[in-house]
C-alpha cells in the first residue's frame, strides 16, 4: 500500500513527533540517548538480545569517539578531486570505498575477499552510524543485521522495491548492497518530502510497528516437517544463546516454523549436543556474514553424539555430512529416517527428553510407480510448490481461461492468479505430465504450457513429470527450456537457482500473533 500523508500525520500526533525530534537532535550533533533510543526500537521487533547488545556497542563506540573528538557535523555537499559535486546516489558508495581502502591499507597482505567482507560486515553498525552522522540525507544508520526479513516485510507493506539480493559469494556486491539500500530509502524520503529524521523514525519505529513488531515470531509451533543441522564452534556459545532462548544463526532459508535444527559443536567435543526449533521462516540477509539465517528457540539437550560415533555408525557413515567431516553445518537437511536414527542413537547413550520433536518416517516416492497425471500433481508438483514457498492460497488448480466465444482452457496450476474476466493473469504456469521420456515428447508437451503462459502473461512456465521439471522464461520469449531431474533438485545449489527463477522469493514471512 502507499503510505499517505494522512497516515503519517496520525503517527506524528500519536507520539511519533517526539521520535522525529529526538532523531533530529542526533543529526544536529546531540547524541545523548541515541544508543538507548535505538535499543528500545530494536526490542520491539528483534528477539535476539545478543544482536541488540552488539548493535548498542557499535553505536556506543561511535558516540564515545565523538565525545572525545567532537561530534561530526552533517556535510551536505561532497566534491570529487576535480572539484565537481558528487552525484547524490554515489555518496554512500564513497564511504564504502573509503572504508574498503582503509581496510586494505591496514593489511600486510591482500586478504581473501570473503575474510574482508566478514570483517567489514562486523563493523556495518558502527560504520553506517558514522556515515549517517556525516551525511544524514544520503546514508542511513543500518541496524537490521539479523533482521533483514523485517525490513523486507516492511518494504512489502509500503510498496518499497528493495534491490535484488546478490549471490552468497559475491562479497563485494553484498557489501555495496548497503549503498543501494541508502539510495532506495533516499528516494522514498524525497517522495514523501521528509527530513532525514523522519526517515529514521520510519525505519526504526513506524515501519517495524506497521509490519507487526515481534509478531513474525511464532509462539505456537506446528509439527516439524523436516530436520536440518547447524554448527557452532564451542559449547560456551550454546550456553549463552540458550539464556536468550531465541537466537539468530546460520541455517537453511527453506526452514519453516516448527522445523528442527540439530546443533553440532566442532569444539571441544565435536558432537551433536541439542535440538532446537525454528520459530520463524528462514531468510536471506545480504549484510550479515552467513547469508542464510534462521531464528532458533526451545532448545532440548540430547546425549552427546560424537563425530567418532557417527563415523562408526552404519547409517551416518554413508552420509555426505560424515564423508565431508561435518563441514556442511549451515542448514544441510537430514532425511527423516536419519533424524529418527539419531534419536535412536541418543536413546542408547542416555535418557531422551519426552518433549523432543519427532518426524514421521516417509517412504521415498517411487517415481516409476506413478500411473496418473493426478498422482504427479499430488506427489510431485504440489510438494514442489510448497518447497518453493508457495502455499495453496498462492495458486489455483485449473484456472478457467477464456480464449474465444464460450471456449475456456484450464491450465493445471497457475501461481498468483488474477481472475478478472477476459483479463486473466498468472505469474507462473505449471503443467503436469505423467512422463516426458525424451526431447521429442518435451517439444510436444511444451506447446500447451507455452500457449497458457502467453495468454496469462506469465514470467515462466514449468512442466512437471516423474522424470523431473523443465522451466522456460518469458524474458527470452520462452525460446529456451532447461530441465532438472528430481535427484538434481536435492542439490542445494541447483535448488537455490530454481528458487530464484520460480520461487516465492519475495514472500512476506508468515506471522503468528502473540
Amino acid at each position: 500500500m502507499e503510505l499517505t500523508q494522512y497516515q503519517w500525520e496520525i503517527y506524528l500526533k500519536a507520539g511519533g513527533q517526539k521520535m522525529v525530534d529526538h532523531f533530529q537532535r542526533v543529526i544536529n550533533g546531540d547524541r545523548d540517548g541515541f544508543e538507548e533510543l535505538i535499543v528500545e526500537c530494536l526490542y520491539a521487533f528483534c528477539p535476539d538480545k545478543a544482536l541488540i547488545e552488539q548493535c548498542a556497542k557499535g553505536i556506543e563506540s561511535v558516540v564515545s569517539f565523538e565525545n572525545e573528538n567532537g561530534a561530526v557535523q552533517p556535510q551536505y555537499q561532497f566534491i570529487d578531486e576535480q572539484g565537481n559535486p558528487i552525484p547524490e546516489q554515489d555518496v554512500p558508495f564513497l564511504f564504502l570505498n573509503d572504508t574498503k581502502a582503509a581496510y586494505l591499507e591496514g593489511c600486510e597482505k591482500t586478504p581473501k575477499e570473503m575474510d574482508m567482507f566478514f570483517d567489514l560486515c562486523d563493523g556495518i553498525t558502527m560504520d553506517s552510524t558514522a556515515w549517517a552522522f556525516s551525511a544524514p540525507n544520503h546514508c542511513i544508520p543500518y541496524y537490521y543485521s539479523g533482521c533483514y526479513n523485517v525490513l523486507c516485510s516492511m518494504a512489502g507493506i509500503f510498496g518499497i522495491e528493495l534491490p535484488a539480493i546478490p549471490g552468497k559469494v559475491r562479497y563485494n556486491d553484498r557489501y555495496d548492497f548497503y549503498g543501494k539500500l541508502c539510495n532506495v530509502f533516499h528516494a522514498f524520503r524525497l517522495k514523501n518530502r521528509w527530513s532525514a529524521a523522519e526517515l529514521w523514525a520510519f525505519l526504526y519505529d513506524y515501519g517495524p510497528k506497521s509490519a507487526g513488531g515481534m509478531t513474525w515470531i511464532w509462539n505456537e509451533l506446528p509439527s516439524p516437517r523436516k530436520a536440518y543441522v547447524f554448527g557452532l564452534p564451542a559449547d560456551v556459545e550454546q550456553e549463552e544463546n540458550a539464556k536468550h532462548n531465541i537466537f539468530c544463526f546460520q541455517g537453511n532459508d527453506e526452514m519453516q516454523p516448527g522445523d528442527i535444527g540439530v546443533l553440532y559443536h566442532w569444539s571441544p567435543a565435536s558432537c551433536f549436543s541439542s535440538v532446537w526449533r525454528a520459530v520463524a521462516p528462514g531468510f536471506y540477509d545480504p549484510l550479515f556474514t552467513h547469508y542464510r539465517y534462521v531464528y532458533y528457540g526451545r532448545p532440548i539437550e540430547i546425549p552427546k553424539i560424537t563425530y567418532k560415533m557417527l563415523k562408526a555408525d552404519s547409517v551416518f557413515s554413508q552420509t555426505s555430512l560424515v564423508k565431508t567431516r561435518m563441514l556442511r553445518m549451515d542448514g544441510a537437511p537430514l532425511k527423516n529416517s536419519e533424524y529418527m536414527h539419531l534419536l535412536d542413537m541418543c536413546a542408547e547413550e542416555g535418557e531422551v527428553d519426552n518433549d523432543i520433536p519427532r518426524l514421521e518416517l516417509r517412504t521415498e516416492i517411487q517415481y516409476d510407480n506413478l500411473e496418473l497425471e493426478r498422482e504427479v500433481e499430488i506427489q510431485l508438483l504440489e510438494p514442489l510448490l510448497e518447497r518453493l514457498g508457495w502455499t495453496p492460497e498462492n495458486w489455483c488448480r485449473q484456472l478457467p481461461v477464456r480464449i474465444g466465444r464460450g471456449v475456456s482452457k484450464y491450465p493445471d496450476y497457475v501461481v498468483k492468479p488474477v481472475y478478472t474476466k477476459h483479463q486473466e493473469r498468472g505469474e507462473i504456469v505449471l503443467e503436469a505430465k505423467l512422463t516426458i521420456p525424451n526431447s521429442k515428447q518435451l517439444e510436444t508437451d511444451r506447446g500447451q504450457a507455452h500457449s497458457y503462459a502467453v495468454l496469462l502473461k506469465s514470467k515462466a512456465y514449468v512442466l512437471v513429470a516423474k522424470e523431473g521439471i523443465w522451466i522456460s522464461e518469458q524474458k527470452d520469449d520462452f525460446k529456451a527450456i532447461t530441465g532438472y531431474t528430481w535427484t538434481q533438485l536435492e542439490d542445494e545449489d541447483i535448488f537455490n537457482h530454481v528458487n530464484t527463477l520460480i520461487g516465492n522469493v519475495q514472500r512476506v514471512n508468515s506471522r503468528k500473533k502473540k
